[in-house]
């Protein structure tokens, strides 16, 4: 799915992955569950694939239509989705 220069995938730490039947909220549930991902980079982006790295801080993002957003945009944080037992958010 590509990298840009000097970004993470560059230091060949990251995965692009999609998971097919999935939908982008319950691969980011998933990737949440993951210590090493939890604790590293988690993006979400609108051709229905993750960004997973390790890079040692916890960092995420969206991106939607080419622009970076707040990951809310496509997901929620797995505790805010408990809060909300009737949100059928991002598919």
């Amino acid at each position: 799915m590509g990298g840009v220069p000097n970004l993470e995938h560059t230091r060949g730490r990251p995965t692009d992955i999609r998971l097919p039947g999935l939908s982008l909220q319950q691969m980011y549930e998933l990737a949440t569950q993951v210590a090493q991902f939890a604790e590293g980079g988690i993006g979400v982006y609108d051709g229905d694939f993750l960004h997973l790295d390790v890079r040692g801080h916890r960092a995420r993002w969206a991106r939607v239509d080419g622009h970076y957003v707040g990951i809310e945009e496509l997901v929620l944080e797995p505790e805010l989705l408990a809060e909300k037992p009737s949100a059928n958010h991002a598919g």
